[in-house]
C-alpha cells in the first residue's frame, strides 16, 4: 500500500525558507542548478488517506516515538528547499532486523528486499514541493526499531547533510479500552455517579491499569471523582451535589496500560 502526494500546499507550510536564500532565488536561476532535497521519517497508526493536504506523523531526525501496536505505517517525506527544481530523485527506507514488509506490499516505483525499498520517482521535485510515500508493516515484538530513510538527486544539492534521516521506533503491545459507560444511565443529582472503562487489554491479553485519575465538572467548578482499578477495568465514582440538577457532569477517565497513557471522556445531564 502507498501513498504518493506532490503538494505544494503542504509543503509550503512545512518548509521554513531563509530569507536570503529567497531572496536569491531569482539569481539562482543564472548560475548552474541546485536544490536541497531533505527527508525526515515518518511512522504512524493511524488510517492514511490521498489528500493533498495531509501529511502523517513526521518523526524528527534521531527522535523517538512511541507506536502502539506491532502492526504500522512507515514511510518518508522529501521536500525541496530550492531554489531550483530537484531532478527525478533515488530514495529508500531501510528496516532493521524484527521489521517486516507486510505480505502482498509493492510499489511501482520501488524495489524491495527483505530489509530495503530502493525507489526512483517518476517526476522532478519543483521548488518547495515535495511528496511523502509510506508502506505497512509488522513488527515481530515489542521493542525499539531504528528506521532509516535517504534521498538523492541528479541536481546538485548544496547540503547533502539532510538527505538521510532516522528515527527510533519504540513499538508497544497495542493497548485497546472500551469507552467510558456512565452507571446508571441517567444519574440523578445528589447520587453517586460510576463511569467505568472495560475492556483495557495489550497484546489481547486483559492488564492492569496504574496511575488512574478520575477528573470532572459541575457548571465550571471542579468535581474530581475516587478511582478504582481491577484487571481490565477502571471505575471512577463521583459523589454530586443536589444542586447539580439539570446540570451536565463532564470528565475523563485516565490511566497507563502497558506504558501506553489512555484517557477517556465522557457526560453526562444529572436529572
Amino acid at each position: 500500500m502507498r501513498s504518493y502526494v506532490f503538494s505544494t500546499l503542504v509543503l509550503a507550510a512545512a518548509i521554513t525558507v531563509p530569507a536570503a536564500q529567497a531572496a536569491q532565488r531569482s539569481e539562482s536561476h543564472s548560475t548552474d542548478s541546485s536544490a536541497n532535497l531533505y527527508v525526515q521519517v515518518l511512522a504512524t497508526t493511524a488510517p492514511i488517506i490521498r489528500s493533498n493536504d495531509f501529511l502523517p506523523d513526521i518523526v524528527p531526525d534521531g527522535v523517538s516515538r512511541t507506536i502502539n501496536g506491532q502492526t504500522f505505517s512507515v514511510g518518508l517525506n522529501i521536500s525541496n528547499n530550492g531554489p531550483d527544481t530537484a531532478g527525478r530523485p533515488a530514495y529508500g527506507l531501510d528496516l532493521p532486523a524484527g521489521l517486516h514488509w507486510q505480505a502482498g506490499t509493492t510499489d511501482p516505483e520501488c524495489t524491495f528486499t527483505a530489509s530495503a525499498a530502493n525507489c526512483q520517482a517518476t517526476g522532478t521535485i519543483p521548488y518547495l514541493a515535495g511528496f511523502f510515500a509510506y508502506w505497512h508493516v509488522t513488527a515481530d515484538a515489542p521493542g525499539t526499531y531504528v528506521v532509516k530513510v535517504h534521498v538523492t538527486s541528479p541536481t546538485p544539492d548544496p547540503d547533502t547533510t539532510d538527505n538521510t534521516a532516522s528515527a527510533n521506533l519504540v513499538v508497544q503491545e497495542q493497548v485497546l479500552a472500551k469507552a467510558a459507560k456512565v452507571v446508571p444511565t441517567r444519574p440523578k443529582a445528589g447520587s453517586v455517579v460510576t463511569v467505568r472503562v472495560l475492556g483495557i487489554t495489550a497484546g489481547g491479553d486483559p492488564v492492569l491499569p496504574t496511575a488512574p485519575s478520575c477528573s470532572g465538572s459541575i457548571a465550571g467548578k471542579t468535581l474530581d471523582g475516587t478511582a478504582r482499578t481491577t484487571l481490565g477495568k477502571v471505575t471512577c465514582a463521583y459523589r454530586t451535589p443536589r444542586s447539580a440538577k439539570g446540570k451536565r457532569l463532564r470528565g475523563a477517565v485516565s490511566f497507563t496500560a502497558s506504558q501506553t497513557q489512555i484517557t477517556k471522556r465522557f457526560a453526562v445531564t444529572l436529572r
